[in-house]
């Protein structure tokens, strides 16, 4: 891949080519298992939130008369997410005392994303249930993803209410990441190549060391590669995709070469999670995403020595979601 040293929007396509076949002497590599993510609490919003992000499908609302659900394909720079509205007032209260009507429902916008909504359900009965659909394109790096804002009329025992809630979308910057094999060596030449654009930051480790190279494949859609080069480091490759045209080939998309370099320290259980990116904004934005669910929250500080371009170095607020009266 060739490195990028303009800004994002000048950058040419800088992609990892994955090595093909194995060469020889190259350890196997399995898959690891999927680690067991913290599991959802139906009264914990950013729980709701934060499982979402990690897995395929989660819920992402839940109140006594309407429950959110959502589940994200993505492919390249483009997602969709199918956002499933359901009416849970008891059926015995049909008819228009227990329907909700869905007054408006929008997605905020941010300049490193577009959003395409078709229109929403309008009135859903009891019981019922409705799908809308929203389509993604990532163009920037980002920290903080989407809000979708739904405004509906709710059935209670004191008649209808009128609620506003505004929920992050579960589409963190991974979510636009794709796996690209490498071989431990090709790993350590390409993580020196990039060590220009790089950012770490270090914390109390927050899941268990076990979980951490399940997390790299399946949280943040990496490859893993496995050899006795890289050491006790838990390492993941893959590319950044946008939407974004790369300058005078407009047929061609900038795409970032991204590495991952996990390593932690047993004896104090901390964690140092290192990125190495084609474009230093990838890295900041990247680490600070990875950091969000590895290391204990709010106890994140950068790492000195490594490259600080991009967001400021933050970390994620801990609650995705937020109900607005």
């Amino acid at each position: 891949g060739r490195r990028g040293h303009a800004q994002l929007q000048e950058e040419e396509e800088s992609s990892l080519d994955s090595d093909e076949g194995s060469e020889e002497g190259e350890d196997e590599e399995d898959e690891p298992p999927v680690p067991t993510f913290p599991p959802p609490s139906p009264t914990d919003a950013s729980s709701m939130w934060r499982y979402s992000c990690v897995s395929k499908a989660g819920p992402l609302f839940v109140s006594p008369s309407l429950c959110l659900n959502v589940k994200g394909d993505y492919r390249g720079p483009q997602g969709r997410l199918a956002v499933q509205f359901v009416n849970k007032t008891p059926m015995q209260s049909a008819g228009a005392a227990g329907a909700l009507q869905v007054q408006s429902v929008s997605v905020e916008e941010i300049p490193q994303m577009r959003s395409k909504m078709e229109s929403p359900p309008q009135t859903l009965h009891a019981g019922e249930s409705a799908v809308l659909t929203v389509d993604l394109l990532c163009l920037q790096p980002y920290l903080n993803p989407p809000k979708l804002i739904v405004a509906v009329v709710v059935p209670s025992p004191q008649g209808p209410q009128a609620r506003q809630v505004a929920l992050s979308l579960p589409s963190p910057l991974t979510k636009f990441v794709s796996p690209a094999k490498l071989s431990a060596p090709s790993f350590i030449k390409y993580w020196k190549e990039m060590s220009a654009s790089g950012c770490a930051l270090a914390g109390p480790l927050a899941v268990k060391e076990a979980d951490l190279p399940g997390y790299v494949v399946h949280a943040f859609n990496l490859h893993s590669p496995a050899g006795k080069e890289l050491g006790a480091s838990i390492c993941g490759s893959g590319s950044f995709h946008t939407g974004t045209p790369v300058p005078g080939q407009a047929d061609k998309k900038v795409t970032v070469a991204s590495m991952v370099k996990l390593d932690v320290e047993k004896s104090r259980k901390l964690i140092r999670v290192g990125v190495h990116a084609a474009h230093p904004k990838v890295a900041s934005a990247l680490a600070q995403v990875i950091a969000s669910y590895l290391i204990e929250p709010g106890k994140a500080v950068p790492v000195l020595g490594q490259g600080q371009g991009g967001p400021q170095q933050q970390q994620l607020p801990p609650q995705g979601n937020g109900r607005v009266q």
